[in-house]
């Protein structure tokens, strides 16, 4: 049995040694795998690899049964192809006295399993073996972190051994993120860039990663003028006092953990969204170094985005998976999904959060009402706009004129995306549905809520509210404004199909003002008719339940009559329209309708 060890031990020493004299005339070139890019091969095409457990100097952590799936790779006379640096390359005496070449300080291998040359079969294996590449920003390393007081800790940052995967450059130097640091927002470096030896910002920049990384948590943020690199939001560092490959001195100041090791699992950094105030938009979400976020007036359907392909160039997408809002802000608004194109996004009350690329520093709101389909987000919006389809109850399509057809109509919705209607018989500033009891608002209720902001594309001296069974109902251009009750996700519109289509239509920024009703008891009210300034004519709708004499007289704000009307109108329903208004200055006007008959008046206020 002695006998039998003996032989096999001298073999293995044989193969390894005829390994090393037989690949010492061998190159080192490029290659290009189609995937992979640029590899590291011997002159003959044959793969090499990194190992991340080769974390000290001049060391090999791969021995023994090892090597029988990754021979080392050694040429004593180098030559190198073109495209890599001959200084790069290094070699040294293993601890079982073979030598080895490294790059970059990486002791070079093969992969046993690759039969052919080009094979690249080795790559990731265990996580543990990478095909070596020129062009590595960023590769991983296994071992035990031992801090600059000697100490050895664990992934928790607590005294114990363990080994850890951690994040190092090219060359094997550890890199580190910062406790403190938020979702790309770097809260260590001073501006004059005088701290940045102790510990120095990571400015490599990442060409390739490890294939088992994923690319896109990868970024950059500037600082101080350079450009420093992040990963999942946290920006990277390295430690001041790390002088050789592997050494994790950092992870112990000032104490273990406010410096931890950059590892591929770490949760992603908190991304700060907070209330940023604008000269002009008033209060605006904005992330925590002050970018303002947008909305798309296209998303109308929940958890989905129609910002896809291209659109992304110029209206990239806002996520954070951990996130923390500022004061004014309720964390219960917020939400995220998953994309179609698979990436994760953030929303606020259901609007999927965007950037503008033209938005080339913080604070800045180029991208308010581009196409008039781009707003900033703002946590006041009492109503916002949103472009759709209208898909009725019934299931059918609808244009603008509630025909069948399709057609995308651009539409109010309240801070939701929850559709808001008009509806065809009522009157200005005239609710003619709700009942007195409030029993039927269940079908069609009112739109209650407090108007504070509006998209800047509208007027906003064009809403007004009115009293409904003692509850505040909005209106617009004098058109009551309603939800319809089956409507139950945001973009919703079945309420354009009942109980007939184009009874209760949507509500939209180009609608004709209502039309001015005056009821047979002619109390005295007083309201506002629009447009602003006003139509060339306004047409006032009269029903009366016997024949009547109306006296009609437009005043000026200072109370000057401007016109005078006597007319005598049959019981029913009459109209009357007032013409060339428009040849009146402009200021506020009074509109006073007197019924001859009871002696009683409505004055109406006008607004040009």
């Amino acid at each position: 049995m002695k006998q039998v060890q003996f032989y096999s031990q001298f073999f293995s020493l044989l193969v390894l040694s005829f390994l090393s004299i037989s690949l010492s005339a061998q190159d080192v070139k490029l290659t290009s795998d189609p995937v992979l890019g640029q590899v590291l091969t011997d002159d003959t095409g044959n793969t090499l690899y990194f190992f991340t457990k080769d974390s000290e100097p001049n060391n090999s952590s791969c021995m023994g049964g090892c090597l029988s799936n990754w021979p080392v790779f050694h040429a004593s006379n180098l030559s190198v192809g073109m495209g890599l640096d001959a200084a790069d390359f290094e070699e040294f005496e293993r601890a079982d006295g073979v030598m080895q070449t490294t790059y970059k300080g990486w002791p070079l291998y093969y992969f046993a399993n690759d039969n052919n040359a080009g094979e690249t079969n080795g790559e990731a294996v265990n996580n543990i073996w990478f095909v070596a590449k020129p062009d590595y920003g960023l590769m991983l390393m296994d071992d035990e972190l031992v801090g600059k007081d000697g100490m050895t800790y664990d992934s928790n940052y607590e005294l114990g051994s363990e080994v850890v995967q951690f994040f190092v450059d090219a060359e094997g130097r550890t890199i580190y993120t910062f406790k403190n640091d938020n979702y790309n927002q770097n809260n260590f470096t001073a501006d004059d860039f005088s701290n940045n030896g102790v510990w120095p910002i990571y400015e490599f920049d990442l060409q390739s990663i490890p294939s088992t990384l994923d690319e896109s948590l990868f970024g950059s943020i500037t600082v101080a003028g350079h450009t420093q690199m992040t990963y999942k939001g946290w920006p990277l560092y390295y430690f001041g006092q790390d002088a050789a490959r592997g050494e994790t001195k950092g992870v112990s100041v000032p104490s273990p953990g406010i410096w931890p090791v950059a590892v591929e699992g770490a949760d992603a950094a908190t991304q700060e969204l907070k209330l940023t105030s604008d000269p002009v938009l008033g209060q605006v979400l904005t992330d925590g170094i002050g970018n303002t976020l947008y909305f798309f007036t296209k998303d109308s359907e929940p958890n989905n985005s129609s910002c896809m392909g291209g659109c992304l160039s110029n209206w990239p997408v806002f996520h954070a998976s951990n996130l923390s809002v500022g004061m004014g802000l309720d964390a219960a608004d917020f939400e995220e999904f998953e994309r179609a194109d698979g990436v994760m996004q953030t929303t606020y009350k259901g609007w999927p959060l965007y950037y503008f690329a033209n938005d080339n520093n913080a604070g800045e709101t180029n991208g308010e009402a581009v196409n008039n389909i781009w707003f900033v987000a703002k946590p006041d919006y009492g109503l916002m706009l949103m472009d759709d389809e209208l898909v009725g109850k019934d299931g059918m399509t609808y244009d603008s004129n509630y025909e069948l057809g399709s057609e995308v109509v651009q539409f109010f919705v309240d801070a939701e995306g929850r559709t808001i209607y008009t509806f065809k018989n009522d009157n200005y500033n005239q609710n003619n549905f709700t009942a007195d009891d409030f029993s039927n608002n269940g079908v069609w209720p009112i739109y209650e809520f407090d108007l504070q902001s509006i998209p800047s594309t509208l007027d906003e001296s064009l809403f007004g509210s009115i009293t409904v069974a003692g509850h505040t109902q909005m209106t617009y251009k004098g058109w009551p404004l309603y939800y319809f009750g089956q409507d139950a996700a945001r973009g919703e519109t079945k309420g354009v199909s009942v109980p007939s289509p184009g009874v209760w239509p949507v509500a939209v920024d180009g609608v004709d003002n209502a039309i001015v009703g005056v009821n047979e008891i002619l109390e005295l009210i007083e309201f506002e008719v629009s447009p602003n300034p006003f139509h060339e004519e306004i047409a006032i709708s009269l029903d009366f339940k016997t024949n009547t004499e109306i006296t009609i007289v437009l005043y000026n704000s200072i109370g000057q009559e401007e016109r005078r009307i006597v007319r005598r109108f049959n019981s029913g329903k009459n109209s009357l329209v007032l013409r060339d208004l428009n040849s009146l200055e402009k200021g506020v006007y009074f509109l006073k309708i007197q019924d001859q008959t009871r002696g009683v008046s409505t004055q109406i206020l006008i607004h040009d």
